[in-house]
């Protein structure tokens, strides 16, 4: 599997449900966020930032929902726009904040009964390294670098490393899947 952002909490709630169905998973930017161990690494800037983010577009879920669509899109775009989101603004919709809306307002049943995914295969996990937060824990780099064929991959980037660093991306993520080959892990790029 290849995952992004929320992707990756799908992705490994899949893997830790069906592990057997799962040979190999390559992570984008989302690691262990839901761990104990990432929340300890949180300051208090951090967790204001990323309830303020995520807070609004669960709100503008809501907006969108029950109230105005056309008010929705414009304060989902206002925060990508913010957050520098690369794709175009006429393809950024109320209606894909479920997510957050599924975590912050139980929307759908909620998050609360995911597993906490244990990596049982390798794993290639991506991360960019120019951002005012992770959404790892040291804890998560140090259990990947460890693990035979799995690597953890910092990248000068923001959040969407594909985009910012899409050639060393892309032959890292080929290397791996077809040659086989350990990636080196953050700084040794």
């Amino acid at each position: 599997m290849l995952l992004h952002d929320w992707g990756c909490l799908f992705g490994y709630e899949l893997a830790a449900r069906h592990p057997q169905r799962v040979a190999r998973i390559i992570g984008v930017d989302i690691g262990d966020a839901t761990s104990p161990a990432y929340l300890r690494t949180l300051t208090l800037g951090q967790t204001l930032m990323i309830l303020t983010y995520q807070l609004w577009l669960a709100s503008a879920w809501l907006i969108g929902r029950y109230l105005s669509g056309t008010v929705a899109d414009g304060l989902t775009r206002l925060m990508a726009r913010a957050m520098r989101c690369p794709t175009p603004k006429a393809d950024i919709r109320w209606f894909m904040n479920v997510p957050y809306a599924m975590a912050w307002f139980g929307v759908g049943g909620g998050l609360h009964s995911a597993l906490r995914f244990e990596p049982h295969c390798p794993v290639l996990y991506f991360y960019g390294e120019r951002k005012p937060f992770m959404f790892h824990s040291g804890q998560w780099l140090d259990t990947l670098n460890a693990a035979p064929q799995s690597s953890a991959v910092g990248l000068s980037s923001g959040h969407w490393v594909m985009v910012d660093q899409a050639a060393d991306f892309e032959t890292q993520v080929r290397s791996w899947l077809v040659e086989g080959n350990r990636v080196p892990p953050a700084g040794g790029v």
